[in-house]
């Protein structure tokens, strides 16, 4: 049992408490307003968007399902770069002024190639709007509009650990002050605020890609993604506490039960 392993177990244990608090334990929140994309992987048979107007989700390759920290289920990557899932493009994912991407994730072999959990664009710097990865130093990685990926990107403090969950949010918010305008948390917590100049979200028509940066991609995710959700506004932290704990409008759960048996998967 690892030290990291110990302080996530007892950070979460904690945003649990304090959810019971300040949240109450209905079937849903205001917490889903805004949300564009939701895949839970829930489904008996393969994925979908639960979110209004659902786009079109595909399967590329063989992907497994396992056992998720709520007693549901995720999605297992392999790694290889044929494994992977297509969300079809839809205006409403691109353009919007601010953006949150949340997930759950954990790899199960970490290392510092550059492996895509979210990404929406055609190829580096070609129709490249969002994505987050991990990379480098084995963090985790955001861009928005990556044309200028120096001025775009957001990096963790956390060094992933291998077969861990991690909570993974960001935010971009175009109306904020512009050092202000990129945020990334882990597990609740504020790794970094990131200055961006643009105000808004770039267009594109490319797909969104789970598990992999672009179609073609030399490798994908190795591990587990779950609960990925995109929502077209930027989440306040008590919404972050909120995903956290884990009760949605489309798949309520009761909160403190759920996370402590989260902690007790990992």
């Amino acid at each position: 049992m690892t030290k990291r392993f110990i302080e996530t177990s007892l950070r979460l244990l904690f945003v649990a408490l304090v959810i019971t608090l300040i949240v109450p334990l209905g079937e849903g929140t205001a917490v889903e307003e805004g949300m564009v994309l939701y895949l839970s992987f829930d489904e008996d048979g393969d994925p979908t968007d639960s979110s209004d107007n659902p786009t079109d989700v595909t399967v590329h390759g063989t992907l497994n399902k396992a056992d998720d920290q709520f007693g549901g289920h995720a999605i297992e990557f392999d790694g290889d770069s044929a494994n992977f899932i297509e969300v079809a493009h839809a205006s409403k994912l691109v353009g919007m002024e601010a953006l949150t991407i949340a997930a759950w994730a954990m790899t199960t072999n970490a290392d510092a190639l550059a492996r895509g959990i979210v990404s929406k664009r055609a190829g580096f710097n070609n129709a490249d709007v969002y994505q987050v990865f991990s990379w480098n130093d084995v963090k985790m990685y955001a861009r928005v509009n990556a044309q200028n990926s120096e001025q775009t990107q957001m990096v963790s403090e956390t060094v992933l650990e291998s077969d861990v969950w991690y909570h993974f949010v960001v935010v971009f918010d175009g109306n904020a002050p512009e050092t202000e305008r990129g945020k990334m948390y882990v597990n609740g917590t504020l790794e970094g605020m990131f200055s961006h100049p643009d105000r808004a979200i770039g267009d594109s028509d490319a797909s969104l890609w789970i598990g992999t940066l672009n179609g073609g991609y030399a490798q994908t995710w190795l591990g587990l993604i779950d609960e990925l959700r995109v929502f077209d506004r930027a989440l306040s932290e008590d919404d972050i506490l909120q995903l956290i704990a884990g009760p949605t409008p489309v798949k309520p759960r009761g909160k403190l039960a759920t996370t402590w048996a989260r902690i007790k998967h990992q």
